[in-house]
């Protein structure tokens, strides 16, 4: 017999064993949980910064003669204020459904663009927030624009504006 046989031997208690695995298994479930959590925040974030990008580009401006409405892609259309057959200035605006247009961004920094159809615009191109309740109606013969910005109360001073530089009466 050699001295290895005569030896004892060390058993490990079961129930500390199970216990160990457990906590091994508890350790390694945490880990992947907080790597799922941390790739799902960075996720939000990452998806947050394109869509503030898109959003960033899209919008409208003025000169006298006019407006551009410029959409995230940077494609602009121009409409002259001498086609302009009315400015409505609308409290409560329903947007209705996009046809060929989109709502970009989430959260606090969204755009609405492109061709919408709804019941009381009938259908227009919008350049707006979708969150903000009032909006500016433009009017011609063969097309309608609605826009809006920040809020209703900054939304009303620009149609105010545009009725003193436009000299149309709503």
């Amino acid at each position: 017999m050699s001295d290895y046989e005569n030896e004892p031997r060390f058993q490990a208690d079961p129930e500390t064993e199970n216990e160990e695995k457990i906590k091994r298994i508890q350790k390694r479930s945490n880990a992947i949980s907080l790597f799922l959590i941390l790739a799902i925040v960075a996720g939000f974030f990452i998806f947050n910064l394109i869509s503030k990008k898109a959003v960033g580009q899209a919008g409208f401006t003025f000169d006298p003669e006019g407006m551009t409405v410029t959409d995230r892609d940077g494609n602009e259309t121009y409409m002259a204020f001498a086609d302009v057959t009315e400015i409505v200035f609308v409290e409560d605006a329903d947007y209705g459904e996009p046809l060929n247009g989109s709502i970009v961004g989430i959260l606090n920094s969204q755009w609405m663009q492109g061709t919408f159809s709804s019941d009381y615009f009938g259908k227009y191109t919008a350049s707006c927030d979708p969150r903000v309740s009032a909006a500016i109606w433009f009017k011609t013969a063969d097309m309608s624009y609605v826009i809006n910005r920040e809020s209703a109360e900054t939304t009303k001073l620009i149609y105010e504006q545009l009725i003193e530089i436009t000299g149309i009466q709503p």
